[in-house]
């Protein structure tokens, strides 16, 4: 029985899309037990058949209506794409810890010109 290339492939994307999905979400939902959990403020947010996953702020401080995006991730051609970081986390060393790979990671909210004179990945 011959190997089929394209099929060992599709596998090894498919448990890489995998893996990515896993260390996103445990790294959002540890950022929304840690920055929410005592005003219950955060909300981890995922859509996995469209690889997007957010952390808002949502709820009320006193008289304030809190609403808002932290984070946006996304999971687009093998790549992590940070959309939006409202925060000071190197969102990037963060995920590498939880098996993202160095290398994948598009900064989406730089634009894609700058990305390519800044030697970033392009997408």
């Amino acid at each position: 029985m011959a190997l089929n290339v394209l099929d060992a492939s599709a596998d090894v994307l498919l448990n890489q899309r995998n893996c990515y999905r896993d260390a996103v979400k445990k790294f959002l939902l540890g950022q929304c037990d840690r920055q929410g959990s005592d005003r219950g403020l955060s909300q981890a947010v995922f859509d996995e058949e469209r690889d997007q996953y957010l952390l808002m702020s949502v709820g009320w401080r006193g008289q304030e209506r809190v609403y808002g995006v932290v984070m946006h991730l996304e999971i687009r051609g093998g790549k992590v794409w940070i959309q939006c970081n409202q925060t000071e986390l190197d969102l990037e060393a963060e995920l590498v810890a939880l098996g993202v790979g160095a290398g994948d990671f598009v900064r989406g909210l730089v634009p894609p010109e700058y990305r390519m004179l800044a030697g970033l990945t392009v997408g």
